[in-house]
């Protein structure tokens, strides 16, 4: 039987977006990067809703070879690329 990992954004207080609906208004940095990489390279199908991946596609692939992002993000360029 698969392992199910569920991994969220969100505020203290529940929110799961900032003004605007913008999620990256949120404090995000590299350890957090780092904890979701580590996540995303446990688990070996990624299920996201219909807008994530909207912009997961137009954005991640691009990371995965980009000097200008930490190791973290192109890890995770990489791993959302597939």
């Amino acid at each position: 039987m698969r392992k199910l990992i569920v991994s969220n954004i969100m505020s203290l207080d529940g929110y799961y977006q900032g003004p605007g609906e913008n999620v990256m208004v949120l404090p995000l940095d590299e350890a957090f990067d780092a904890y979701n990489a580590e996540r995303l390279r446990a688990a070996d199908t990624l299920l996201l809703g219909h807008t994530t991946y909207d912009g997961f596609k137009s954005f991640w692939p691009s990371v995965a070879d980009d000097p200008n992002f930490t190791p973290a993000h192109c890890t995770l360029g990489d791993i959302t690329a597939r």
